[in-house]
């Protein structure tokens, strides 16, 4: 399974960036830049046509806004679903904790923008297995086979070994280089990929705890958990 056609090519267009703008949720939280991309859903067209004409100029360079050069990272506590209550732990110790990435709210509109421009392209040609951020499929999808799988063997009376399997820091062993090159290779637009690219090798993060942030950092590797590219 790999694209034979070719994917758009370019930054999306005002008309695209209103559309994405209007799906944002009014309780979605904020980048650094105190932006809600809830307000964002409230400019009109017109102020994406601005946009859209500055995004061209953004993909022409390579290089992105300075605010989207500062995202905070969350950190969020790992839960196990399996456990019961009483062994969940009241306070996590610091690896049990999912560091996501807060991106600037402009940000992911024009991803969101290019994921909805790529949606027939990516359906032309990836697994049908596939679930995960695709529209029209969900990962829970995968569910349902392992619980037919049970259901049977219950009534035929088998014993059945069910594995489930998670990558270990997926998002965060993420290299940039290796994603960029990933992506032209699949046919993404060079210019759109380098952008992205340039944004996660010079960025600077912050972990985030409650209302608090603490001194911002550089990484080498890890794609933004919360980020529709990384998808």
């Amino acid at each position: 399974f790999f694209p034979t056609s070719p994917a758009p090519q370019g930054p999306p267009n005002a008309e695209q960036l209103h559309t994405q703008a209007k799906r944002a949720r009014y309780d979605s939280a904020p980048g650094m830049d105190g932006w809600r991309p809830g307000e964002l859903k409230l400019l009109p067209r017109a102020a994406w046509e601005q946009r859209a004409n500055y995004l061209r100029l953004v993909y022409k360079l390579r290089k992105s806004p300075s605010a989207y050069y500062h995202i905070p990272s969350p950190a969020l506590p790992k839960v196990d679903k399996f456990d019961p209550p009483s062994k969940q732990q009241k306070h996590p110790t610091a690896d049990k904790h999912r560091l996501l990435s807060l991106m600037s709210a402009l940000y992911r509109i024009e991803p969101g923008a290019q994921y909805h421009r790529h949606t027939n392209w990516l359906l032309s040609w990836i697994h049908p297995e596939l679930h995960g951020g695709l529209p029209g499929h969900e990962a829970s999808e995968v569910s349902w086979d392992i619980q037919s799988h049970v259901e049977q063997a219950l009534a035929d009376g088998e014993e059945l070994i069910i594995c489930m399997m998670d990558y270990w820091k997926y998002f965060d062993a993420m290299e940039p280089d290796f994603v960029r090159d990933f992506m032209t290779a699949i046919g993404i637009d060079p210019d759109y990929a380098n952008t992205v690219h340039d944004i996660y090798k010079n960025c600077i993060r912050y972990i985030k705890l409650g209302r608090s942030y603490g001194n911002g950092f550089t990484s080498t590797n890890g794609s933004g958990q919360g980020d529709v590219y990384s998808i």
